[in-house]
Parts: structure tokens; sequence; C-alpha cells
């Protein structure tokens, strides 16, 4: 089975797909993906093994954090094409990638962004820079700052773990989910809810802007 690089992204696996056994620390993970689309959350080394060849200087990553070791990866980048085209690629396919997975909120929606994520792989260098000048432009639109949807996407991932961990909260933490993919707001009640199991569960609220979803 041939695979390749996709991204590192959040993951509420504890342990490596690739059958070495090693937990996956910080709930983040180095995704690769086989010929049918299916995917693999990995360590750094086993993600290099799978697909034969070091991470790429473009792989995007949409979450807060760099994965545990990263620094420590035998990664050695290849390829005669410059640090700033790298750049420009990974900045845009880590925006088309937060944009895409809030697609279906109506203020976030684009148009373009299922037929450019279809096309990630293959899209021109005219399609990265528009992509990356768009990020630029929206960057004073709260909702649609790039930061903002990664702070975004960290919630979601909190919430995920809480249902593996809360199986009796699943209910209402999917409700929560839908509510943020709905209109990027929370209720009042929802709000305090969430609010108080981070709080139980020791998470950085100054990095998680919960009260930014309040409807005023």
């Amino acid at each position: 089975m041939n695979y390749v690089w996709d991204r590192i992204d959040y993951t509420t696996k504890a342990v490596c797909d690739a059958g070495c056994g090693k937990a996956l620390t910080r709930g983040i993970a180095y995704i690769v993906v086989d010929e049918n689309g299916n995917e693999l959350h990995c360590g750094s080394v086993c993600a290099e093994n799978k697909v034969g060849s070091p991470k790429p200087k473009d792989l995007p990553n949409i979450t807060l954090n760099e994965p545990s070791g990263d620094a420590g990866s035998s990664s050695s980048q290849n390829g005669a094409v410059s640090s700033d085209v790298h750049s420009i690629k990974k900045e845009a396919l880590e925006y088309l990638l937060l944009r895409y997975h809030f697609n279906d909120c109506s203020k976030v929606y684009h148009k373009n962004i299922q037929d450019w994520y279809d096309r990630k792989s293959s899209l021109t260098d005219d399609e990265y820079n528009h992509i990356v000048n768009t990020k630029k432009k929206l960057h004073g639109q709260k909702l649609l700052s790039a930061m903002f949807l990664k702070k975004v996407l960290k919630i979601e991932h909190e919430l995920r773990l809480k249902i593996k961990d809360s199986p009796n909260a699943k209910e209402f933490m999917l409700s929560i989910i839908a509510k943020i993919h709905k209109d990027m707001s929370l209720s009042e009640k929802q709000n305090k809810g969430v609010k108080k199991w981070f709080d139980e569960d020791g998470i950085d609220l100054d990095v998680i802007p919960l009260s930014t979803f309040v409807k005023s």
C-alpha cells in the first residue's frame, strides 16, 4: 500500500496507527493517506516510514502546536524549490484545510473551497498565491482569520476528547460541535457548560476563546 503526506492535525487516537505501539502524545499526529483515501494517524518516524520520504517543508499544520518530538524528527529536506515557494504552499494549504473543515458554516462558506480542496495536491502556483492573498485580506475579519479558525478547531478537538472520556456527555458535546459548525456561536448554557468542563480539565482558556462564541 502506497501512502502520501497529507497534514499535521489533531487526533483522538491514543496510539500510532502504524502498529508501533507508541502513544500519540499531545493529541497531534502526522496524517498520511493511501490511494483509497484512508488515513493513518502516526508519529513522525512511522509516517516517514509509511510514505518512504522525509516530511516535506510544505506539509500543512492546522493545529496550534507542533507534534511532540517534531524537532527531533529524522527528516531532511530535499528539492531545489526555494523556501519561499514552500512557505506559500504551506500557508495556502493550512488556510484551505481550515476553511474546508468549517465550510458547512454559512458564515465561513466559500463556493471555491470544495474545488480547491479536491485538487489540493495539484493546485497551481497562482491558486496557492490567491488563497494566501485571500487569507491576508480576511485577517481582520474574526470569523475568517486563520488563527481564529485554528482556535475553533482546538475547541472542537477538546470536545471530541471529552466525548471519548465521558460518553454520558456525548449528546451535549455533539450539540455544541454542531452549533459551532452551524453559526460559530454558543448559547449561554452551552458556553457555561464547556467552560466548566475545560476548567476541570485544566485547559488554558486564554488559548481557547470561548467567549467569542457567545451571542451578544
